[in-house]
């Protein structure tokens, strides 16, 4: 089961235990001759693309879940999402949810600092940077790209 706070590396962690249990199942199977060979028609199936580094580019026009999600998925073993602040790439690792709407201010925008992390507004809410690399003090009322 998949929760709200999963992240890849849980759900990795996850999957290998899942893995572990089904193993002795599909051995016990093959002992036994009970596998049936699985085919999928070319008509039912997709194709995926790959994954390029820029699609880990945070657009802070997203809305505030959309952004917590991408965080999610792109922690390590992934390259993280990212976002530049005065021409310096950032990485981002854990980011939280924050309610407050701020009206007047624009997506990107450093609206609040919390225990010395940043809120920035984003297309709906607002988010908390918790955990980024490299740290960095971000200036309230500042724009990250």
């Amino acid at each position: 089961k998949i929760t709200f706070t999963d992240n890849a590396n849980l759900l990795y962690k996850k999957l290998i235990s899942s893995s572990k249990k089904q193993i002795d199942e599909i051995i016990n199977d093959l002992k036994k001759r009970k596998i049936k060979k699985l085919t999928q028609s070319k008509s039912v199936g997709n194709y995926c693309r790959k994954r390029y580094y820029e699609d880990g580019l945070i657009d802070w026009r997203m809305s505030s879940t959309s952004i917590y999600n991408l965080v999610r998925a792109l922690v390590k073993p992934y390259n993280g999402a990212h976002f530049n602040y005065r021409s310096k790439e950032f990485k981002l690792w854990k980011v939280k949810i924050v309610n407050q709407i701020f009206i007047n201010a624009e997506p990107g925008k450093v609206v609040k600092i919390i225990n010395n992390k940043p809120v920035i507004k984003c297309g709906d809410k607002s988010i908390i940077l918790e955990k980024i690399t490299p740290n960095f003090r971000f200036k309230l009322n500042s724009y990250l790209k």
